[in-house]
């Protein structure tokens, strides 16, 4: 008798020791970690990050540890690595994209090489 191989919907993450995961909503509706996984809370003692919906322009800005950002430009669901913050300006994480037409334009100055 033949044994059949079930496989799971999801793939398995890699559990290295001192490795950090996202699991995003997206994939999955809820998580159960397995033993010797610790969920690690965020500045504020939540276990739960919300992610940011950006409809059609809008944009978000993600900022690492070592000072990098991250511009995502929607339609899209983003979710925050686990070394990455929203950067919020009065408690709103979006911002609407400037949408330009023939008969307007920005004066733009630059204040460093990107």
């Amino acid at each position: 008798m033949e044994s059949a191989e079930v496989k799971p919907d999801v793939e398995v993450p890699d559990l290295t020791m001192g490795k950090l995961l996202v699991i995003k909503g997206t994939d999955v509706s809820f998580y159960i970690p397995p033993t010797g996984v610790e969920v690690v809370p965020d500045a504020e003692g939540q276990y739960i990050r919300n992610a940011a919906t950006l409809e059609r322009l809008e944009y978000c800005t993600l900022l690492d540890e070592d000072g990098n950002k991250r511009f995502i430009i929607g339609p899209a669901v983003v979710f925050p690595r686990p070394t990455e913050t929203f950067v919020e300006k009065a408690e709103s994480r979006k911002f609407k994209a400037i949408e330009l037409n023939e008969i307007s334009g920005l004066y733009i100055k630059v204040i460093c090489a990107v």
